[in-house]
Protein backbone atom coordinates (compact mmCIF):
# COMPACT_ATOMS: atom_id res chain seq x y z
CA UNK A 1 0.00 0.00 0.00
CA UNK A 2 1.40 3.43 -0.89
CA UNK A 3 2.08 6.04 1.79
CA UNK A 4 -0.65 8.37 0.56
CA UNK A 5 -3.26 5.62 0.54
CA UNK A 6 -2.17 4.50 4.00
CA UNK A 7 -2.70 8.05 5.21
CA UNK A 8 -6.20 8.24 3.77
CA UNK A 9 -5.22 10.50 0.89
CA UNK A 10 -6.30 8.33 -2.04
CA UNK A 11 -9.19 10.69 -2.86
CA UNK A 12 -6.89 13.68 -2.71
CA UNK A 13 -4.28 12.20 -5.06
CA UNK A 14 -5.65 13.77 -8.31
CA UNK A 15 -5.80 17.12 -6.54
CA UNK A 16 -2.03 17.36 -6.11
CA UNK A 17 -1.43 18.38 -9.72
CA UNK A 18 0.67 21.53 -9.83
CA UNK A 19 -0.74 24.68 -11.42
CA UNK A 20 2.19 26.89 -10.58
CA UNK A 21 5.53 27.55 -12.21
CA UNK A 22 7.21 27.72 -8.80
CA UNK A 23 9.91 25.05 -8.35
CA UNK A 24 9.48 21.93 -6.24
CA UNK A 25 10.62 22.07 -2.61
CA UNK A 26 13.94 20.56 -1.50
CA UNK A 27 14.45 16.89 -2.32
CA UNK A 28 14.86 14.28 0.44
CA UNK A 29 18.17 14.44 2.25
CA UNK A 30 19.95 15.51 5.41
CA UNK A 31 18.60 19.07 5.27
CA UNK A 32 15.08 17.69 5.09
CA UNK A 33 12.12 17.59 2.74
CA UNK A 34 8.63 18.90 3.55
CA UNK A 35 5.49 16.80 3.40
CA UNK A 36 1.89 16.86 4.51
CA UNK A 37 0.93 14.04 6.87
CA UNK A 38 -2.72 13.02 7.08
CA UNK A 39 -5.68 13.60 4.82
CA UNK A 40 -6.56 16.98 3.33
CA UNK A 41 -8.97 17.99 6.11
CA UNK A 42 -6.78 16.83 8.98
CA UNK A 43 -3.25 17.37 7.71
CA UNK A 44 -0.07 18.27 9.56
CA UNK A 45 2.92 20.12 8.13
CA UNK A 46 6.08 18.07 8.59
CA UNK A 47 9.71 17.73 7.51
CA UNK A 48 11.51 14.43 7.03
CA UNK A 49 15.31 14.35 7.27
CA UNK A 50 17.03 11.31 5.75
CA UNK A 51 20.67 10.19 5.45
CA UNK A 52 22.33 10.95 2.14
CA UNK A 53 22.86 7.23 1.51
CA UNK A 54 19.11 6.53 1.32
CA UNK A 55 19.45 3.93 4.09
CA UNK A 56 19.00 4.33 7.84
CA UNK A 57 19.26 2.37 11.09
CA UNK A 58 16.45 3.98 13.09
CA UNK A 59 13.76 6.66 13.21
CA UNK A 60 13.32 9.65 15.52
CA UNK A 61 10.02 11.53 15.86
CA UNK A 62 10.55 15.01 17.31
CA UNK A 63 7.59 16.13 19.43
CA UNK A 64 8.42 19.73 20.18
CA UNK A 65 6.76 22.32 22.41
CA UNK A 66 3.51 24.05 21.53
CA UNK A 67 2.72 27.72 20.96
CA UNK A 68 5.39 30.38 21.32
CA UNK A 69 7.95 27.89 22.65
CA UNK A 70 7.80 26.10 19.30
CA UNK A 71 9.17 29.29 17.70
CA UNK A 72 11.92 29.75 20.30
CA UNK A 73 13.10 26.13 19.96
CA UNK A 74 12.73 25.93 16.17
CA UNK A 75 16.44 26.19 15.33
CA UNK A 76 17.42 23.70 18.03
CA UNK A 77 14.96 21.05 16.85
CA UNK A 78 15.91 21.55 13.20
CA UNK A 79 19.59 21.22 14.20
CA UNK A 80 18.70 18.02 16.07
CA UNK A 81 16.93 16.58 13.01
CA UNK A 82 19.91 17.37 10.78
CA UNK A 83 22.29 15.79 13.31
CA UNK A 84 20.14 12.64 13.40
CA UNK A 85 20.23 12.34 9.60
CA UNK A 86 24.00 12.81 9.54
CA UNK A 87 24.25 9.98 12.08
CA UNK A 88 22.29 7.57 9.86
CA UNK A 89 18.82 8.09 11.34
CA UNK A 90 15.54 9.29 9.85
CA UNK A 91 14.14 12.29 11.74
CA UNK A 92 10.56 13.58 11.46
CA UNK A 93 9.68 17.10 12.64
CA UNK A 94 6.10 18.36 12.58
CA UNK A 95 3.90 21.24 13.71
CA UNK A 96 1.03 20.51 16.08
CA UNK A 97 -2.44 21.64 15.09
CA UNK A 98 -2.58 25.36 15.77
CA UNK A 99 1.16 25.90 15.19
CA UNK A 100 3.30 26.69 12.16
CA UNK A 101 1.89 25.69 8.77
CA UNK A 102 -0.49 23.10 10.24
CA UNK A 103 -4.22 23.97 10.33
CA UNK A 104 -5.71 25.88 13.24
CA UNK A 105 -7.01 24.04 16.27
CA UNK A 106 -10.80 24.13 16.44
CA UNK A 107 -12.20 25.99 19.45
CA UNK A 108 -14.41 23.02 20.26
CA UNK A 109 -11.47 20.59 20.28
CA UNK A 110 -9.83 19.20 23.40
CA UNK A 111 -6.20 20.27 22.77
CA UNK A 112 -4.74 17.34 24.70
CA UNK A 113 -6.75 14.79 22.73
CA UNK A 114 -6.09 16.58 19.43
CA UNK A 115 -2.33 16.62 20.00
CA UNK A 116 -2.28 12.96 21.06
CA UNK A 117 -4.07 12.17 17.79
CA UNK A 118 -1.50 14.29 15.92
CA UNK A 119 1.39 12.38 17.44
CA UNK A 120 -0.25 9.01 16.82
CA UNK A 121 -0.63 9.91 13.14
CA UNK A 122 3.01 10.99 12.90
CA UNK A 123 4.23 7.86 14.73
CA UNK A 124 2.45 5.59 12.26
CA UNK A 125 3.78 7.60 9.34
CA UNK A 126 7.33 7.42 10.73
CA UNK A 127 7.16 3.66 11.29
CA UNK A 128 6.40 3.13 7.59
CA UNK A 129 9.44 5.14 6.53
CA UNK A 130 11.74 2.38 7.78
CA UNK A 131 9.72 -0.80 8.40
CA UNK A 132 10.91 -3.09 11.16
CA UNK A 133 13.32 -0.58 12.70
CA UNK A 134 12.98 1.11 16.11
CA UNK A 135 11.09 4.41 16.38
CA UNK A 136 12.17 6.72 19.20
CA UNK A 137 10.26 9.84 20.20
CA UNK A 138 12.14 12.90 21.44
CA UNK A 139 9.79 15.09 23.45
CA UNK A 140 10.65 18.63 24.49
CA UNK A 141 8.66 20.49 27.16
CA UNK A 142 4.92 19.85 26.71
CA UNK A 143 5.77 17.50 23.85
CA UNK A 144 7.07 15.10 26.53
CA UNK A 145 3.73 15.02 28.32
CA UNK A 146 1.78 14.52 25.11
CA UNK A 147 4.13 11.70 24.08
CA UNK A 148 3.80 10.01 27.48
CA UNK A 149 0.00 9.92 27.00
CA UNK A 150 0.17 8.56 23.44
CA UNK A 151 -0.10 4.80 23.19
CA UNK A 152 1.78 4.65 19.88
CA UNK A 153 4.99 5.87 21.55
CA UNK A 154 7.31 2.95 22.42
CA UNK A 155 10.59 4.66 23.33
CA UNK A 156 10.70 8.19 24.73
CA UNK A 157 13.49 10.65 25.43
CA UNK A 158 11.84 13.28 27.61
CA UNK A 159 13.78 16.57 27.52
CA UNK A 160 12.85 19.22 30.09
CA UNK A 161 9.32 17.85 30.58
CA UNK A 162 6.53 20.06 31.91
CA UNK A 163 2.88 19.35 32.61
CA UNK A 164 -0.04 21.30 31.19
CA UNK A 165 -0.83 23.21 34.39
CA UNK A 166 2.67 24.63 34.78
CA UNK A 167 3.00 25.27 31.05
CA UNK A 168 -0.22 27.28 30.99
CA UNK A 169 0.76 29.21 34.10
CA UNK A 170 4.20 30.09 32.72
CA UNK A 171 2.80 31.19 29.38
CA UNK A 172 0.07 33.30 31.01
CA UNK A 173 2.74 35.02 33.09
CA UNK A 174 4.85 35.63 30.00
CA UNK A 175 1.80 37.03 28.21
CA UNK A 176 1.01 39.43 31.06
CA UNK A 177 4.59 40.70 31.36
CA UNK A 178 5.61 40.97 27.72
CA UNK A 179 2.39 41.97 25.91
CA UNK A 180 0.74 45.25 26.89
CA UNK A 181 -2.50 44.75 24.94
CA UNK A 182 -5.29 43.57 27.27
CA UNK A 183 -6.46 39.95 26.89
CA UNK A 184 -9.86 39.24 25.40
CA UNK A 185 -12.58 38.80 28.04
CA UNK A 186 -13.85 35.30 28.71
CA UNK A 187 -10.83 33.43 27.33
CA UNK A 188 -7.35 32.46 28.50
CA UNK A 189 -4.53 33.95 26.43
CA UNK A 190 -0.95 32.83 26.04
CA UNK A 191 1.48 34.39 23.54
CA UNK A 192 0.02 33.78 20.08
CA UNK A 193 -2.76 31.49 21.33
CA UNK A 194 -6.23 31.72 22.88
CA UNK A 195 -8.02 29.04 24.86
CA UNK A 196 -11.64 28.76 25.91
CA UNK A 197 -12.21 28.15 29.62
CA UNK A 198 -12.92 24.51 28.83
CA UNK A 199 -9.74 24.13 26.78
CA UNK A 200 -7.69 25.75 29.56
CA UNK A 201 -9.12 23.23 32.02
CA UNK A 202 -8.26 20.40 29.62
CA UNK A 203 -4.69 21.68 29.35
CA UNK A 204 -4.35 21.80 33.14
CA UNK A 205 -5.35 18.15 33.30
CA UNK A 206 -2.51 17.20 30.94
CA UNK A 207 -0.18 15.60 33.51
CA UNK A 208 3.12 13.76 33.40
CA UNK A 209 2.94 10.08 34.40
CA UNK A 210 3.69 9.34 38.04
CA UNK A 211 6.49 6.90 37.24
CA UNK A 212 9.13 6.62 34.55
CA UNK A 213 8.55 3.76 32.13
CA UNK A 214 11.30 1.24 31.29
CA UNK A 215 11.74 2.76 27.83
CA UNK A 216 11.70 6.40 28.93
CA UNK A 217 14.81 8.48 29.56
CA UNK A 218 14.35 11.89 31.21
CA UNK A 219 16.78 14.76 30.62
CA UNK A 220 16.67 17.73 32.98
CA UNK A 221 19.27 20.40 32.42
CA UNK A 222 21.39 21.16 35.48
CA UNK A 223 22.63 24.29 33.74
CA UNK A 224 19.51 26.45 34.02
CA UNK A 225 20.97 29.15 31.79
CA UNK A 226 21.24 26.56 29.01
CA UNK A 227 17.62 25.58 29.61
CA UNK A 228 16.50 29.21 29.53
CA UNK A 229 18.33 29.83 26.26
CA UNK A 230 16.68 26.73 24.84
CA UNK A 231 13.01 27.71 25.32
CA UNK A 232 12.50 30.55 27.85
CA UNK A 233 13.84 33.59 25.99
CA UNK A 234 12.70 35.60 22.96
CA UNK A 235 13.51 33.69 19.75
CA UNK A 236 16.38 35.98 18.73
CA UNK A 237 18.18 35.22 22.02
CA UNK A 238 17.76 31.42 21.87
CA UNK A 239 20.88 29.30 21.38
CA UNK A 240 21.41 25.75 20.10
CA UNK A 241 22.86 23.40 22.79
CA UNK A 242 25.23 21.45 20.56
CA UNK A 243 26.66 19.17 23.26
CA UNK A 244 23.21 18.06 24.38
CA UNK A 245 22.16 17.41 20.77
CA UNK A 246 25.15 15.10 20.29
CA UNK A 247 24.25 13.25 23.50
CA UNK A 248 20.63 12.79 22.41
CA UNK A 249 21.63 11.43 19.00
CA UNK A 250 23.94 8.92 20.70
CA UNK A 251 21.04 7.70 22.91
CA UNK A 252 18.81 6.66 20.00
CA UNK A 253 18.66 2.85 19.53
CA UNK A 254 19.63 1.47 16.12
CA UNK A 255 18.84 -1.60 14.10
CA UNK A 256 20.21 -3.04 10.89
CA UNK A 257 20.44 -0.57 8.01
CA UNK A 258 17.45 -0.54 5.69
CA UNK A 259 16.18 1.44 2.72
CA UNK A 260 14.13 4.54 3.57
CA UNK A 261 10.66 4.45 1.96
CA UNK A 262 9.77 8.14 1.71
CA UNK A 263 7.44 9.61 -0.90
CA UNK A 264 6.52 13.17 0.12
CA UNK A 265 3.10 14.72 -0.40
CA UNK A 266 3.69 18.31 -1.43
CA UNK A 267 0.18 19.53 -2.19
CA UNK A 268 -3.22 19.19 -0.55
CA UNK A 269 -6.64 20.60 -1.30
CA UNK A 270 -9.12 21.65 1.37
CA UNK A 271 -12.11 23.92 1.93
CA UNK A 272 -11.90 27.34 3.57
CA UNK A 273 -15.06 29.42 4.11
CA UNK A 274 -16.83 27.28 1.50
CA UNK A 275 -14.10 27.80 -1.12
CA UNK A 276 -11.75 25.10 -2.44
CA UNK A 277 -8.14 26.09 -1.80
CA UNK A 278 -4.81 24.33 -2.18
CA UNK A 279 -1.61 24.47 -0.15
CA UNK A 280 1.65 23.23 -1.56
CA UNK A 281 5.27 23.19 -0.57
CA UNK A 282 7.46 25.02 -3.09
CA UNK A 283 10.87 26.68 -3.21
CA UNK A 284 12.28 29.95 -4.52
CA UNK A 285 16.00 30.01 -5.29
CA UNK A 286 16.38 26.97 -3.06
CA UNK A 287 14.53 28.54 -0.13
CA UNK A 288 11.51 26.54 1.06
CA UNK A 289 8.06 28.09 1.06
CA UNK A 290 4.34 27.40 1.05
CA UNK A 291 1.97 28.58 -1.68
CA UNK A 292 -1.66 28.92 -0.58
CA UNK A 293 -4.13 29.71 -3.35
CA UNK A 294 -7.67 29.22 -4.62
CA UNK A 295 -8.16 26.16 -6.81
CA UNK A 296 -9.29 28.46 -9.63
CA UNK A 297 -7.29 31.30 -11.13
CA UNK A 298 -6.15 33.85 -8.51
CA UNK A 299 -6.99 37.53 -8.86
CA UNK A 300 -4.31 38.80 -6.46
CA UNK A 301 -0.77 37.79 -5.50
CA UNK A 302 0.44 38.27 -1.91
CA UNK A 303 3.96 37.74 -0.57
CA UNK A 304 4.58 37.47 3.18
CA UNK A 305 7.97 37.71 4.84
CA UNK A 306 8.74 36.46 8.32
CA UNK A 307 8.94 38.64 11.42
CA UNK A 308 12.54 39.21 12.51
CA UNK A 309 14.45 35.96 12.19
CA UNK A 310 11.44 33.71 12.88
CA UNK A 311 10.09 30.98 10.56
CA UNK A 312 7.96 31.84 7.53
CA UNK A 313 4.57 31.12 9.14
CA UNK A 314 4.87 34.52 10.79
CA UNK A 315 4.11 35.42 14.37
CA UNK A 316 3.28 31.90 15.63
CA UNK A 317 1.24 30.90 12.57
CA UNK A 318 -0.39 34.27 11.85
CA UNK A 319 0.71 34.49 8.20
CA UNK A 320 -0.41 30.90 7.55
CA UNK A 321 -3.86 31.70 8.92
CA UNK A 322 -4.09 34.91 6.89
CA UNK A 323 -3.00 33.12 3.72
CA UNK A 324 -5.93 30.70 3.98
CA UNK A 325 -8.37 33.57 4.48
CA UNK A 326 -6.89 35.33 1.45
CA UNK A 327 -7.17 32.19 -0.70
CA UNK A 328 -10.90 32.06 0.08
CA UNK A 329 -11.33 35.55 -1.46
CA UNK A 330 -9.23 34.79 -4.55
CA UNK A 331 -5.61 35.54 -3.61
CA UNK A 332 -2.52 33.38 -4.08
CA UNK A 333 -0.12 33.84 -1.15
CA UNK A 334 3.53 32.86 -0.87
CA UNK A 335 5.29 32.70 2.48
CA UNK A 336 8.93 31.85 1.90
CA UNK A 337 11.94 31.52 4.18
CA UNK A 338 14.87 33.90 4.01
CA UNK A 339 18.46 32.66 3.99
CA UNK A 340 19.49 30.80 7.18
CA UNK A 341 16.09 31.28 8.81
CA UNK A 342 13.31 28.82 9.61
CA UNK A 343 13.51 25.72 7.43
CA UNK A 344 16.36 27.30 5.47
CA UNK A 345 18.58 27.08 8.57
CA UNK A 346 21.48 24.79 7.71
CA UNK A 347 22.27 23.63 11.25
CA UNK A 348 25.61 25.41 11.56
CA UNK A 349 25.20 28.65 13.54
CA UNK A 350 23.88 28.60 17.10
CA UNK A 351 21.53 31.61 16.89
CA UNK A 352 19.46 33.74 14.54
CA UNK A 353 21.30 35.92 12.02
CA UNK A 354 20.92 39.68 12.10
CA UNK A 355 17.77 40.04 9.94
CA UNK A 356 18.91 43.42 8.57
CA UNK A 357 21.04 42.03 5.75
CA UNK A 358 21.25 42.53 2.00
CA UNK A 359 20.67 38.83 1.28
CA UNK A 360 17.30 39.05 3.01
CA UNK A 361 16.31 41.86 0.64
CA UNK A 362 17.30 39.76 -2.37
CA UNK A 363 15.32 36.83 -0.95
CA UNK A 364 12.24 39.07 -0.85
CA UNK A 365 12.92 40.25 -4.41
CA UNK A 366 13.13 36.62 -5.56
CA UNK A 367 9.85 35.73 -3.83
CA UNK A 368 8.04 38.72 -5.36
CA UNK A 369 9.33 37.97 -8.86
CA UNK A 370 8.57 34.25 -8.58
CA UNK A 371 4.97 34.76 -7.51
CA UNK A 372 4.45 37.47 -10.15
CA UNK A 373 5.64 35.04 -12.84
CA UNK A 374 3.38 32.34 -11.46
CA UNK A 375 0.30 34.62 -11.40
CA UNK A 376 0.73 36.99 -14.37
CA UNK A 377 -1.52 39.97 -14.83
CA UNK A 378 -2.76 40.33 -11.24
CA UNK A 379 -1.89 42.97 -8.60
CA UNK A 380 0.93 42.19 -6.17
CA UNK A 381 0.71 42.93 -2.45
CA UNK A 382 3.53 42.58 0.10
CA UNK A 383 2.76 41.98 3.78
CA UNK A 384 5.23 42.23 6.63
CA UNK A 385 5.70 43.30 10.21
CA UNK A 386 8.61 44.92 12.02
CA UNK A 387 11.58 44.36 9.67
CA UNK A 388 9.16 43.82 6.78
CA UNK A 389 9.29 47.58 6.21
CA UNK A 390 13.05 47.54 5.70
CA UNK A 391 13.03 44.42 3.51
CA UNK A 392 10.09 45.24 1.25
CA UNK A 393 10.94 48.96 1.22
CA UNK A 394 14.27 48.13 -0.37
CA UNK A 395 12.93 45.23 -2.48
CA UNK A 396 10.33 47.52 -4.09
CA UNK A 397 13.08 49.11 -6.18
CA UNK A 398 13.82 45.75 -7.85
CA UNK A 399 10.46 43.95 -7.93
CA UNK A 400 6.92 45.10 -8.56
CA UNK A 401 4.75 45.81 -5.51
CA UNK A 402 1.38 47.46 -6.04
CA UNK A 403 0.55 47.73 -2.34
CA UNK A 404 2.72 47.30 0.72
CA UNK A 405 1.03 46.54 4.06
CA UNK A 406 3.37 46.87 7.03
CA UNK A 407 2.46 46.36 10.68
CA UNK A 408 4.65 47.98 13.36
CA UNK A 409 7.37 49.13 10.92
CA UNK A 410 10.95 49.46 12.14
CA UNK A 411 14.21 50.16 10.36
CA UNK A 412 14.37 53.28 8.20
CA UNK A 413 18.07 53.36 7.33
CA UNK A 414 18.60 51.60 3.97
CA UNK A 415 22.20 50.71 4.87
CA UNK A 416 22.62 47.21 6.30
CA UNK A 417 25.90 48.11 8.00
CA UNK A 418 24.02 50.60 10.20
CA UNK A 419 22.17 47.69 11.84
CA UNK A 420 25.30 45.57 12.11
CA UNK A 421 26.75 48.32 14.26
CA UNK A 422 23.54 48.68 16.27
CA UNK A 423 22.70 44.99 16.76
CA UNK A 424 26.13 43.36 16.74
CA UNK A 425 28.42 46.01 18.21
CA UNK A 426 30.62 44.90 21.15
CA UNK A 427 29.34 47.79 23.29
CA UNK A 428 25.78 46.48 22.95
CA UNK A 429 26.77 42.90 23.78
CA UNK A 430 28.46 44.09 26.96
CA UNK A 431 25.43 46.21 27.86
CA UNK A 432 22.99 43.35 27.31
CA UNK A 433 25.16 40.95 29.28
CA UNK A 434 25.25 43.40 32.17
CA UNK A 435 21.46 43.69 32.16
CA UNK A 436 20.88 39.91 31.78
CA UNK A 437 18.50 40.54 28.89
CA UNK A 438 18.76 36.88 27.94
CA UNK A 439 17.06 35.70 31.10
CA UNK A 440 13.34 34.82 31.10
CA UNK A 441 10.57 36.86 32.62
CA UNK A 442 9.66 35.50 36.05
CA UNK A 443 7.41 36.61 38.86
CA UNK A 444 10.45 37.04 41.12
CA UNK A 445 12.21 39.36 38.66
CA UNK A 446 9.12 41.34 37.73
CA UNK A 447 7.99 44.44 39.58
CA UNK A 448 5.10 46.56 38.46
CA UNK A 449 4.68 44.37 35.37
CA UNK A 450 8.25 44.93 34.13
CA UNK A 451 11.68 43.40 34.66
CA UNK A 452 14.64 45.55 35.67
CA UNK A 453 15.93 45.36 32.13
CA UNK A 454 12.62 46.56 30.74
CA UNK A 455 12.52 49.50 33.14
CA UNK A 456 16.10 50.49 32.28
CA UNK A 457 15.40 50.16 28.56
CA UNK A 458 12.20 52.21 28.79
CA UNK A 459 13.96 54.99 30.73
CA UNK A 460 16.84 55.12 28.25
CA UNK A 461 14.42 55.25 25.33
CA UNK A 462 12.41 58.03 26.93
CA UNK A 463 15.49 60.20 27.44
CA UNK A 464 16.69 59.54 23.90
CA UNK A 465 13.31 60.39 22.42
CA UNK A 466 13.12 63.71 24.27
CA UNK A 467 16.56 64.72 23.05
CA UNK A 468 15.85 63.72 19.46
CA UNK A 469 12.56 65.61 19.34
CA UNK A 470 14.39 68.78 20.34
CA UNK A 471 16.77 68.49 17.37
CA UNK A 472 16.19 70.98 14.51
CA UNK A 473 14.76 69.36 11.37
CA UNK A 474 17.68 70.42 9.19
CA UNK A 475 20.23 68.84 11.54
CA UNK A 476 18.08 65.71 11.78
CA UNK A 477 17.89 65.35 8.00
CA UNK A 478 21.64 65.75 7.57
CA UNK A 479 22.40 63.13 10.21
CA UNK A 480 19.84 60.75 8.70
CA UNK A 481 21.34 61.08 5.22
CA UNK A 482 24.76 59.98 6.47
CA UNK A 483 23.25 57.09 8.42
CA UNK A 484 23.64 58.37 11.98
CA UNK A 485 19.90 58.50 12.68
CA UNK A 486 16.80 56.75 11.40
CA UNK A 487 14.40 58.93 9.41
CA UNK A 488 11.24 57.41 7.97
CA UNK A 489 11.42 59.80 5.02
CA UNK A 490 14.72 58.31 3.79
CA UNK A 491 13.43 54.79 3.11
CA UNK A 492 9.87 55.80 2.23
CA UNK A 493 11.23 58.30 -0.27
CA UNK A 494 13.11 55.56 -2.13
CA UNK A 495 10.02 53.41 -2.73
CA UNK A 496 8.67 53.80 -6.30
CA UNK A 497 5.70 56.12 -6.74
CA UNK A 498 3.74 53.25 -8.25
CA UNK A 499 3.75 51.44 -4.89
CA UNK A 500 1.03 52.34 -2.38
CA UNK A 501 2.24 52.02 1.20
CA UNK A 502 0.01 51.63 4.24
CA UNK A 503 1.61 51.58 7.67
CA UNK A 504 -0.13 50.49 10.87
CA UNK A 505 1.54 51.60 14.09
CA UNK A 506 0.80 49.73 17.32
CA UNK A 507 1.02 51.07 20.84
CA UNK A 508 4.47 49.56 21.45
CA UNK A 509 5.89 51.19 18.32
CA UNK A 510 4.15 54.57 18.46
CA UNK A 511 6.90 56.32 20.51
CA UNK A 512 9.57 55.14 18.08
CA UNK A 513 7.44 56.20 15.10
CA UNK A 514 7.05 59.70 16.52
CA UNK A 515 10.74 59.92 17.41
CA UNK A 516 11.72 58.97 13.87
CA UNK A 517 9.28 61.64 12.64
CA UNK A 518 7.20 59.16 10.71
CA UNK A 519 4.09 61.33 10.64
CA UNK A 520 6.08 64.24 9.20
CA UNK A 521 7.53 61.98 6.53
CA UNK A 522 4.13 60.65 5.46
CA UNK A 523 2.63 64.15 5.33
CA UNK A 524 5.50 65.43 3.19
CA UNK A 525 5.45 62.46 0.80
CA UNK A 526 1.66 62.58 0.50
CA UNK A 527 1.97 66.23 -0.46
CA UNK A 528 4.27 65.14 -3.27
CA UNK A 529 1.55 62.87 -4.65
CA UNK A 530 2.76 59.58 -3.16
CA UNK A 531 0.20 57.05 -1.91
CA UNK A 532 1.55 56.67 1.63
CA UNK A 533 -0.74 56.44 4.66
CA UNK A 534 -0.43 55.51 8.31
CA UNK A 535 -2.75 54.81 11.21
CA UNK A 536 -2.36 54.21 14.93
CA UNK A 537 -3.64 50.81 16.02
CA UNK A 538 -4.10 50.49 19.77
CA UNK A 539 -4.80 46.76 19.44
CA UNK A 540 -1.41 45.88 17.91
CA UNK A 541 1.45 44.69 20.11
CA UNK A 542 4.85 44.62 18.44
CA UNK A 543 5.17 40.85 17.95
CA UNK A 544 1.44 40.34 17.23
CA UNK A 545 0.99 37.89 20.09
CA UNK A 546 -2.20 39.25 21.70
CA UNK A 547 -5.40 37.83 20.24
CA UNK A 548 -6.78 41.32 19.67
CA UNK A 549 -3.59 42.11 17.73
CA UNK A 550 -3.88 39.01 15.60
CA UNK A 551 -7.55 39.61 14.83
CA UNK A 552 -6.82 43.22 13.89
CA UNK A 553 -3.84 42.22 11.74
CA UNK A 554 -5.92 39.70 9.81
CA UNK A 555 -8.63 42.30 9.28
CA UNK A 556 -6.12 44.86 7.99
CA UNK A 557 -4.67 42.33 5.53
CA UNK A 558 -8.08 41.22 4.28
CA UNK A 559 -9.29 44.81 3.85
CA UNK A 560 -6.15 45.74 1.90
CA UNK A 561 -6.64 42.71 -0.35
CA UNK A 562 -10.30 43.58 -0.87
CA UNK A 563 -9.31 47.09 -1.95
CA UNK A 564 -6.90 45.78 -4.58
CA UNK A 565 -9.39 43.19 -5.80
CA UNK A 566 -12.11 45.83 -6.15
CA UNK A 567 -9.80 48.20 -8.01
CA UNK A 568 -8.78 45.44 -10.40
CA UNK A 569 -12.34 44.22 -11.05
Amino acid sequence: MSENVAQGEEAARPQTQRKTSLPDPPRPGVQGCPTWIGDADDRLAAWVHTPGTGTATGVVVIAGPVGRESVTTFRTLRALAIACARAGLVAVRFAWRGDGDSPELDEAADPAEAWCADLTRVQRYAARLLPGRPVTTLGLRLGCTIAARTGAVERLISWEPIDGRHQLREQQLLRSLSVQVAPEPGVVETPGRRWTSEQAAQLRRLRLPAGQGPRTHVIREEDRELAERLYAVPPHLARVPWTRIDQIVAMVPRGAAGAVEFSPTWSVRTIRDGVAISEEFVSVDGLPGVLTRPVGEPRLAVVFTSIGGEPRDGGTGLWAQSARELAAVGAASLRCERTDQGDAYTGVTDGEPNPFNDQGVMDCVSALRALARSTPGVPVMAVGACIGMWLFGRAARSARIDRMVILNPTGWNPRAHHYRNVLEGPWLKQYLRHLHVDRPLTAEDAAGGQTGYQRAKRTAKSIRQRLLRMMPRRVWTCLARIGVLDDAAVLLGQIPRTTAVQLHIGTDDAPHWRTERGGEAVTRLSGQGRAVTYSYEHALDHSLLAQASRARARRIILDAAAGLLAADA
